[in-house]
C-alpha cells in the first residue's frame, strides 16, 4: 500500500487496513489519530500542519530502518541455515565472521 493510500484511509477514519507492515501501520495510526484530532477541534490547521510533516519524516526514517532491518535478518537467515559449512569447512575468517553474526562466544 502505498503511503498516499494509508493517508487517504486515515483521513475517512477507516479501521487499521489489514497486511501493513508495521512502520505502515505506525504512518496509518499516527495519521488517522492527528486527522480526529484536527476533525475535534482540538489541533489547529498550522499545528495539523506541523504534526504531519514530522509523522512524515518520522514514517520514512523507520521505514529505511525496517528495510535494513529486514535485510539483516535475511542475511542472518542464510548464515545460521549454512551455519555447519561454516563451522566445520569455512576458512577461520568465515568461522569468525559466523561466531559473531550468530552471537557465538559472547558473553
Amino acid at each position: 500500500m502505498t503511503e498516499k493510500e494509508i493517508e487517504v484511509l486515515a483521513a475517512k477514519n477507516a479501521p487499521l487496513p489489514d497486511g501493513l507492515d508495521v512502520p505502515e501501520r505506525y504512518l496509518f495510526l499516527c495519521l488517522r489519530s492527528l486527522y480526529a484530532q484536527f476533525r475535534a477541534g482540538t489541533v489547529s490547521r498550522q499545528q495539523a500542519k506541523r504534526e504531519k510533516t514530522e509523522i512524515v519524516s518520522g514514517y520514512e526514517a523507520f521505514r529505511l530502518r525496517w528495510k535494513i532491518t529486514q535485510q539483516d535478518m535475511r542475511i542472518l537467515r542464510e548464515v545460521q541455515l549454512t551455519g555447519d559449512y561454516y563451522r566445520k569447512d569455512g576458512c577461520p575468517k568465515c568461522r569468525e565472521l559466523y561466531d559473531r553474526l550468530c552471537g557465538v562466544g559472547k558473553e
